[in-house]
């Protein structure tokens, strides 16, 4: 909440936190003195399956039922709910995400701009934010790895990795899901799943659609129109084919249309009596308005199509990911919410082709190791007007060999040693209008080449207990400049890489025979060249540019079941991010000891899931969180009228089951006291909000039926 402007006062609130804080430390205190166990966490964050506590790294895997009780429909819901991850989609268009991990990210729409966290859709890798917020019906989890990836993961996740894990095809049971959904602001969504084997034991396919409808929330005040709707069509089709005994191959093909129309941003102005962070009040007197005048345009479509086949041999698995991915989008988006003001018009589409071959272990040796190549075309195509014009074409080629072995030193220790060699290279050709003219440059080349290593012990107290520390690099390629005024701003001014150098200490552990569950990891994360977006107002147009940065911080997670009707998870993370270098040659760049935006300074979540049997043998359900989100600085200058203070959420869901788990009813409700804060901001002509959705509530009905 913008602290001083809601119109509700904050101390029902405070005594409602502290109340729910109080019961779920009553429940915690009167819990069985052991508890339960947990459902084995199962990951691939290291290219091979383990369980999660076993593996040496900072990851967090929410599976599909854990995904469905905290209403998650795409990871931007997830937002702040995972220990020091900020998602949202980008202040131009609904579908591309921004993510950040760890400080690091990326929040530019124009594609040319490199992502800071690397999205993959099984091992299939997104290279860009268009498309990146995927709707969620029948993932098997997402995984979210923390920290660089530099040897795993390669290029572009200097700040981590966010792992969509789709439910594959069952070779032998059929499975049906069904899913319709009604809500505030009209929403209806409708959501099914098909699964079922067309030769048993050798061949099977698996469909899942989801549309989604909701009005918007933000009103146009032109027209009186809601903006920041949603309208969008999802669909995916998997095949799974047992070639014999040692070759599984799984194809999938997938496609997105999206007609949400214009994302509404909130003007805010300095005004006396203004309650806002630096004394700014919404220039339309409530934060809910927007002045965009720009066309109701925004559209988005995409497919893609991936081929997996792993063949197990006497070396251990040798696995094939091969992927083509095509999009398209077209968008109207007024940056400074405010009538013929800073609009921005973009026409984008973009092609890209990946590969990669990887062979690993099978585990059942002294060694576990992996190495792997990895191959990328991508072509964009793009035509951005804001101000002045751009039209441009760039071809990218990556390509990178790596490689990771953990040999055990001792029954309890073990190292693990890798590395990874990248090598980019970009060719862009462009017609431009800025400040400086007419400009044209055809087939301008940059090339960059970087090797990231990584160190990690890791060590077993017990059966219950790993403790482990790291260091690595990270790499994130370099970029041409997005908005260039001039012909030397893409010949000289072109970004050149983001490299990151990495320390951990982590532990992983297990309580209460299995029942409880305490995670807990410290980072220190030095960056060379950090990548800035900046809005340079002497142009008013944006720039970028690079500087140096550290980052450290606190993440602890807990899990526990004290009985078995009733689980209770949260997590605490801390965060210092802040610029280490000054450099007075360029006015542009951020003084030194300015944080590090769009990352809160603390953030925590604490919920419980809580089961009632009946007699009839259903059950009813009941589950709840409540989530803190610290002080956030939405600009990289940390311009004051731009930052979000400290605020709270309280979100609950009760339903009921049936005894054959077939039915489900729940209803749903976000944000109930009703909080106003913004999700992300610009300082541009004062400064822009874009707000989060207001109090919401949902009803479901699920059917779900397996052989």
């Amino acid at each position: 909440m913008w602290r001083g402007d809601s119109k509700r006062s904050t101390r029902p609130f405070m005594t409602a936190n502290r109340t729910v804080a109080l019961a779920v430390a009553v429940t915690i205190v009167s819990g069985t003195a052991i508890a339960n166990d947990l459902d084995e966490v199962v990951v691939t964050a290291r290219k091979r399956t383990e369980s999660l506590q076993d593996v040496p790294v900072a990851v967090t895997a929410m599976s599909a039922e854990t995904l469905r009780k905290q209403q998650f429909q795409s990871l931007k819901d997830a937002n702040f709910s995972v220990p020091n991850l900020s998602a949202f989609n980008n202040q131009t268009t609904v579908v591309s995400a921004a993510t950040f991990i760890r400080g690091v990210g990326q929040d530019d729409s124009t594609p040319v701009q490199e992502q800071g966290v690397a999205t993959y859709i099984d091992d299939v890798y997104m290279p860009r934010a268009q498309g990146g917020l995927l709707d969620l019906l029948d993932f098997e989890r997402i995984e979210v790895l923390r920290g660089p990836q530099g040897t795993l993961y390669g290029r572009n996740s200097s700040g981590g990795a966010v792992k969509y894990v789709t439910r594959k095809p069952s070779l032998t049971d059929t499975a049906v899901v069904a899913q319709a959904t009604i809500g505030s602001f009209e929403r209806r969504d409708l959501a099914a799943s098909f699964s079922a084997p067309l030769a048993e034991g050798k061949l099977a396919a698996k469909v899942d659609v989801v549309s989604r409808d909701r009005d918007g929330y933000i009103t146009q005040q032109s027209t009186g129109r809601d903006l920041s709707r949603i309208d969008r069509d999802t669909a995916r089709l998997a095949l799974r084919w047992q070639a014999s005994d040692v070759v599984l191959v799984d194809v999938a093909v997938d496609g997105t249309r999206d007609r949400s129309g214009l994302q509404g941003g909130t003007p805010i102005e300095p005004r006396a009596g203004g309650k806002l962070p630096g004394g700014y009040a919404p220039v339309y007197g409530d934060l809910y308005s927007s002045g965009a005048d720009v066309e109701d345009l925004n559209e988005f479509d995409g497919w893609g199509a991936s081929a997996t086949v792993a063949w197990d041999n006497a070396l251990g698995q040798f696995k094939s990911v091969s992927s083509y991915r095509t999009w398209d989008t077209v968008f109207w988006s007024d940056l400074g919410g405010r009538p013929a003001n800073l609009d921005l018009f973009s026409d984008m589409d973009g092609k890209t082709f990946t590969q990669e071959f990887q062979l690993a272990s099978s585990g059942d040796g002294k060694l576990d190791w992996v190495v792997g190549a990895f191959l990328m075309q991508e072509k964009l195509d793009i035509l951005n007007q804001f101000l002045f014009l751009h039209d441009y074409v760039q071809d990218t080629d990556s390509m990178a060999l790596y490689g990771e072995l953990t040999y055990p030193l001792s029954d309890r220790l073990r190292l693990t040693v890798g590395g990874r060699l990248t090598e980019d290279k970009k060719e862009i050709s462009m017609f431009g209008i800025g400040l400086g003219g007419t400009f044209r440059k055809d087939g301008l080349k940059i090339d960059f080449s970087d090797f990231t290593p990584k160190v990690a012990l890791d060590f077993s107290l017990s059966d219950d207990a790993l403790l482990y520390a790291s260091a690595q690099e990270g790499y994130k390629a370099g970029a041409f400049q997005g908005f260039p005024q001039q012909l030397t701003d893409l010949t000289v001014e072109y970004l050149r890489p983001e490299t990151v150098r990495a320390y951990e200490i982590g532990a992983k552990t297990s309580w209460l025979d299995g029942g409880l569950t305490l995670n807990g990891a410290i980072f220190l994360s030095e960056y060379d060249r950090k990548q800035l977006n900046i809005f340079n107002p002497a142009t008013l147009g944006f720039v970028s540019r690079t500087t140096n940065a550290e980052m450290s911080g606190l993440e602890l997670e807990m899990a526990w079941r004290p009985s078995d009707n009733l689980t209770i998870n949260g997590f605490i993370a801390t965060f210092d991010g802040k610029i280490t270098k000054s450099n007075s040659a360029d006015p542009l760049l951020p003084k030194k000891g300015t944080k590090i935006a769009f990352m809160p300074d603390v953030s925590a979540k604490l919920r419980f899931d809580y089961a009632v049997p009946q007699a009839s043998g259903g059950e009813f359900f009941i589950g709840g969180s409540v989530q803190h989100v610290g002080k956030i600085y939405f600009a990289v200058y940390n311009d004051p009228q731009v930052v979000q203070e400290p605020y709270e959420l309280i979100d609950a869901r009760i339903g009921y089951r049936a005894a054959d788990e077939r039915l489900e009813i729940a209803l749903g409700g976000r944000n109930l006291t009703d909080e106003e804060y913004a999700y992300t901001a610009a300082a541009v002509d004062g400064g822009t909000l874009w707000m989060a959705e207001p109090r919401t509530w949902s009803l479901s009905f699920r059917y779900q039926l397996a052989d």
